[in-house]
């Protein structure tokens, strides 16, 4: 295995690695020369007294832009004229997913917008025959997010070990027969803040999530089976049928997010029976890429 990592661009209808000529020697590729992979741009904020200097109070983390040369390189003029259009149709249609794939197949992506970029010179980027060279401009999200989500879970007794998928981890602990309740270490392997999502399966009402410092309840009751989803970041409460459950929260939740490194939540149910699980699942985050 080779430790060769190529970009990669998605959208609803089709997927097009960027590294064609040198794999297949035709198609889209992306030259060197790219930039936007690096830490992301920051905007500070001070606050500027009556004496010397000025005292940090804060920063927001901006949208990154990615200039990605590219060169495409066709038997033909009408083939160049195909290729070009399909590009087109990737990059002018909205937002669209740019991957930074590794060697092992796991990969990084970002959604990404364009916001320029894409133009040539005759007689320098074309010769309008079955060549093309270009630069497309993108903005996306600060971080990369990675396609591998992990997950931890907490059920009750009597509830046995899931199936393991790509990329999941899961860890069961085994409580009272009314009760899920447990402490679960979340580690985020990524640099970056991650949201968690927890999803609560019924039988079971009164939920307690905390981290030790921050704490949200849920007091609704679930029925069996039935499913609970809490989207942190979107601070979002809903059935897996799309129904809102957000009125059943207690006064001033607080979510909280997944620093680096390991965090120990404290998880609790009651009423519950086998069927019933608190599972929380989220996707490492990355500052930059290479």
């Amino acid at each position: 295995m080779t430790d060769r990592v190529y970009l990669r661009v998605r959208s609803a209808t089709d997927t097009m690695p960027l590294d064609r000529v040198s794999m297949n020697g035709y198609g889209v590729e992306a030259l060197k020369g790219v930039t936007g992979l690096g830490l992301p741009p920051v905007s500070t904020q001070w606050l500027t007294g009556a004496g010397d200097g000025a005292t940090y109070r804060g920063e927001r983390k901006q949208p990154r832009d990615i200039d990605v040369p590219l060169h495409i390189l066709m038997p033909t003029r009408a083939d160049l004229e195909l290729e070009m259009a399909r590009l087109s149709r990737m990059v002018m249609n909205g937002p669209f997913d740019m991957d930074v794939v590794e060697a092992s197949g796991n990969y990084w992506t970002n959604r990404v917008v364009r916001v320029g970029g894409g133009d040539f010179s005759y007689g320098e980027g074309t010769t309008g025959e079955r060549e093309l060279t270009t630069v497309i401009t993108v903005r996306g999200a600060p971080y990369f997010t990675s396609y591998q989500e992990q997950s931890e879970i907490v059920t009750n007794k009597g509830a046995g070990r899931g199936l393991l998928g790509a990329g999941f981890s899961l860890v069961s602990l085994k409580v009272a027969a009314s009760q899920a309740i447990g402490d679960m270490l979340l580690r985020n392997e990524g640099d970056a803040p991650a949201y968690p999502v927890w999803r609560i399966t019924g039988p079971g009402k009164n939920l307690v999530v905390s981290d030790g410092a921050r704490t949200f309840q849920w007091n609704g009751t679930l029925t069996a089976g039935e499913e609970l989803i809490i989207d942190t970041r979107r601070a979002s409460v809903r059935t897996a049928a799309g129904a809102s459950r957000y009125a059943d929260l207690a006064p001033a939740p607080r979510f909280w997010r997944l620093e680096p490194g390991q965090t120990l939540a404290h998880v609790s149910l009651a009423s519950t029976n086998s069927q019933s699980a608190i599972r929380c699942t989220w996707r490492p985050k990355k500052w930059w890429v290479i």
